[in-house]
C-alpha cells in the first residue's frame, strides 16, 4: 500500500484515505461518499427529528423484545407460554409504533415556539371606575378623579392574566386595596375576561372586604347581586374593554349587608 499523507486528523479523512488503492477510483468516490452521508447523518441532533420520540419507543420495544427472545430460548413449561404472549403484545406495540412513525414522516408535526410573556396594562381614565350601592347613606356614584394604571401580565398562551403588584384605587373619599392576587381568565378569540377579586374599601365609617367570586369583574354578565345586574363589555380590536361585577360588603357592621356594584371601562394595551 502507497504512503498515506494525512491531510488532517479526521477520523473520516483517515477511514476514506484507507481504502485499498486498488479499487476502483469511482467506486472509492462512491464509497467515501457513503462514508460521509453516514457520519453527518449520525451528527443530526436527534431534537431536529420531529418524530424522534416515536424512532426511540421502536428502538426500545426492539430491544425488550429481544430481551424477551433470549429468555424464551432458555424457558420451558408454562414460562414458554407467557413469554410468548408478552411476545406477541410487543409485536403488536412495535406494529403500531411503525404506523405512527410512518404517518409522522408524511405528515410531521409543526411545533411553534412558545409565545413569550407579555406585560401590558389596563389604563382607565377619569371617571372610567363607577361604583354605586344600595345603602341609602352612601349610593354613590363614586368614580376615579385621576387615571388609574392597572399592571396585567398575560401567560405563555394567552390564557390568564396577573394583577401585580398589588393595586390601590380612590374613588373620591373612597379608597379600594386589592386584598389578594388576581388571576384573570382570558379568551383571545373573543376578548372575553373574567377577574375574580378581593378588595378592601377604606372610608371614614372604617374598612369592609368586598369579595368578587368567579366570574368576578367580568366582560360577560356577572352574579345578581341585590338590585344590580352587572353587564361587562369585551375588548375589542382596538383593547378598549368594560369589566362589571357586583358583591355585598362584609365584616363592617355599619355597611352591613350593602350590595355593591364596580363597573370598570379603560383600554387594554398593547393588544394581547
Amino acid at each position: 500500500m502507497k504512503h498515506l499523507r494525512l491531510f488532517t486528523t479526521s477520523a473520516l479523512t483517515i477511514l476514506i484515505a484507507l481504502l485499498p488503492m486498488s479499487a476502483d477510483s469511482k467506486a472509492r468516490s462512491a464509497t467515501a461518499k457513503e462514508i460521509t452521508g453516514l457520519t453527518r447523518a449520525n451528527l443530526l441532533p436527534a431534537a431536529q427529528d420531529p418524530c424522534q420520540k416515536i424512532i426511540d419507543a421502536i428502538e426500545s420495544l426492539e430491544q425488550k423484545k429481544l430481551e424477551l427472545q433470549d429468555e424464551l430460548n432458555g424457558a420451558s413449561g408454562l414460562e414458554i407460554t407467557i413469554l410468548q404472549k408478552r411476545i406477541a403484545a410487543l409485536n403488536l406495540r412495535l406494529k403500531n409504533e411503525r404506523a405512527a412513525l410512518i404517518r409522522c414522516q408524511e405528515h410531521p408535526p409543526i411545533h411553534n415556539p412558545p409565545l413569550p410573556t407579555l406585560s401590558a396594562t389596563l389604563t382607565v381614565p377619569v371617571d372610567g371606575i363607577v361604583a354605586v350601592t344600595d345603602n341609602s347613606n352612601a349610593k354613590g356614584p363614586f368614580t376615579n378623579k385621576k387615571e388609574v394604571v392597572i399592571p396585567l401580565i398575560f401567560d405563555f398562551d394567552r390564557k390568564t392574566a396577573t394583577v401585580f403588584p398589588l393595586i390601590n384605587i380612590e374613588l373620591g373619599s373612597v379608597t379600594i386595596q386589592q386584598l389578594t392576587g388576581i388571576t384573570a381568565t382570558f379568551d383571545k378569540p373573543t376578548g372575553a375576561l373574567d377577574v375574580p377579586a378581593r378588595f378592601r374599601i377604606l372610608t371614614s365609617f372604617g374598612g369592609a372586604v368586598l369579595d368578587f367570586p368567579f366570574p368576578g369583574l367580568t366582560t360577560e354578565s356577572g352574579l345578581a347581586v341585590g338590585p344590580f345586574r352587572p353587564t361587562g363589555m369585551r375588548m375589542d380590536g382596538a383593547g378598549k374593554i368594560t369589566l362589571s361585577g357586583a358583591s355585598t360588603t362584609t365584616d363592617n357592621f355599619l355597611f352591613g349587608s350593602t350590595h355593591v356594584q364596580v363597573t370598570i371601562t379603560g383600554v387594554i394595551s398593547p393588544l394581547p
